[in-house]
């Protein structure tokens, strides 16, 4: 178990995301699932609780991986967090897509975290030039490494999505 946990959206794009991209798939994913996972997949996820990190979003990400994706946990992590980006960006954060500037919404990317994990996950830009944005993410324990990916799905997204 985890010190960090995440809101429950995060949870419902997992449902979400394989019903769009992988219809009728729902049940063999959750078959597929660890123990603790199932627990909280098998009950109603709630948009105001929280859920450990572990348990829930990173292994069903690893489930998405090995059952969609080739076993590429990777992959699956960072195509979770675009599918992500834009449910999150067509929700109660779509103001943010009418702000032209992805400076902008890329320093509020932090403010964002810290909505959907419990911990002090911190993401902050360490470099910056006209191609490329460097991004450091501090927080995260050993066992967590798919969130990077994630991460970067969600702001890839932010990027396609302004253009």
């Amino acid at each position: 178990m985890s010190d960090i946990q995440i809101k429950g959206p995060s949870l419902n794009y997992l449902k979400e995301f394989i019903d769009e991209k992988y219809p009728g798939k729902y049940q063999e994913w959750f078959d597929a699932l660890p123990a603790e996972a199932k627990i909280i997949f098998g009950d109603m996820i709630l948009s105001t609780n929280w859920y450990d990190l572990n348990d829930s979003h990173v292994e069903g990400i690893k489930t998405l991986g090995k059952i969609f994706f080739a076993g590429d946990e990777f992959k699956a992590a960072y195509e979770m967090g675009k599918f992500g980006g834009v449910k999150a960006l067509t929700g109660i954060y779509k103001i943010f897509i009418k702000i032209p500037s992805l400076d902008f919404i890329v320093k509020k990317v932090s403010t964002i975290a810290a909505t959907y994990y419990s911990e002090g996950i911190k993401i902050s830009i360490t470099n910056r030039t006209e191609r490329k944005l460097t991004l450091s993410v501090y927080g995260f324990e050993v066992g967590q490494e798919l969130m990077m990916p994630n991460i970067a799905g969600w702001i890839d997204n932010l990027g396609s999505g302004l253009n």
